[in-house]
């Protein structure tokens, strides 16, 4: 597809509505103008793959994932929520909280979904709770449901890492999400976020099986733009990819083991809060003599 072609389209489709918005400080053509001649037809292929959520998307994107939740049905195939006294008894009982990091940072982006999990889904401010104060109200008080809510889920990593971290409680004991599941005071576990990746999905099933993953876009391992399959990008530069962004990636100053996104998952998605670890860096970074398609907030 010619560059030009493909911008028209995506400009057209941005301001109709039927594609998110493109970010008033982005710039394509001079994202381009980074490669060489040689790499053109793949950056043009790496730019048409590339997805970006405005935050209206994202909302609808966690809403569905939500309301989701209310048709789930069993391993053998009978509702979870049969009547809908059952769904509004889950929702009154439910905690909220979200995945952080080891350190968590107030720029986390659970503290943006806690907040529109209030404003979006009708979540009480009471029910949302940091991870060591949900684990606590779950440890000292009756069982409940409680709900990990986030935009993205890539490798799985810090969702397990919070699901099994320890907090300490005033007694003295210390308890994990895992461990409260594991001792059966949690009476269900969802996770329930925007857009996972297959392999978080693999990850947390084989970690953590007593959670319900519930998002509305799943992405499979051909999603990544380095997989020999990649569906987003045409078939004849597939092959060579990788090199163009081994090469453009050493011009662009990243290094070798961030290339590729982390964990090497390779994505080509931003949303208009942040830009997730695993898409790759040429994307967002910011270095001298290279323009980034979308800034990383």
């Amino acid at each position: 597809m010619h560059v030009d072609t493909i911008l028209r389209t995506r400009n057209g489709f941005s301001n109709f509505g039927i594609w998110p918005r493109i970010p008033s400080d982005t710039n394509p053509q001079k994202w381009l103008a980074n490669f060489t001649e040689e790499e053109y037809d793949h950056a043009i292929a790496l730019l048409n793959a590339f997805v970006y959520f405005d935050d209206e998307h994202t909302n609808q994107l966690l809403r569905s994932a939500y309301h989701d939740i209310s048709s789930r049905t069993d391993k053998d195939a009978s509702p979870v929520f049969p009547t809908r006294a059952s769904w509004a008894e889950y929702r009154e009982g439910l905690i909220v909280t979200f995945p952080t990091g080891e350190t968590p940072n107030p720029t986390d982006s659970g503290h943006l979904f806690a907040r529109r999990a209030r404003q979006r889904l009708g979540i009480t401010e009471s029910q949302l709770m940091m991870p060591e104060d949900a684990v606590a109200s779950l440890a000292f008080g009756r069982r409940r449901p409680l709900m990990l809510i986030d935009d993205f889920a890539g490798s799985g990593d810090q969702f397990i890492k919070t699901w099994e971290r320890n907090y300490p409680l005033l007694d003295g004991r210390e308890y994990s999400m895992a461990g409260l599941a594991n001792e059966g005071r949690l009476s269900s576990v969802v996770y329930c976020n925007a857009v996972s990746t297959s392999t978080a999905a693999t990850r947390i099933a084989e970690v953590a099986p007593q959670v319900h993953l519930a998002c509305a876009h799943l992405l499979a391992a051909e999603a990544s733009v380095t997989h020999p399959e990649c569906y987003l990008l045409p078939s004849d530069v597939r092959a060579t990819i990788v090199d163009t962004i081994a090469s453009a990636s050493e011009r662009a100053g990243i290094q070798e083991n961030a290339r590729y996104g982390y964990k090497e998952l390779g994505l080509a998605i931003a949303f208009e809060h942040s830009v997730p670890d695993a898409t790759i860096p040429l994307f967002w970074a910011e270095t001298p003599g290279w323009t980034c398609l979308v800034k990383r907030r």
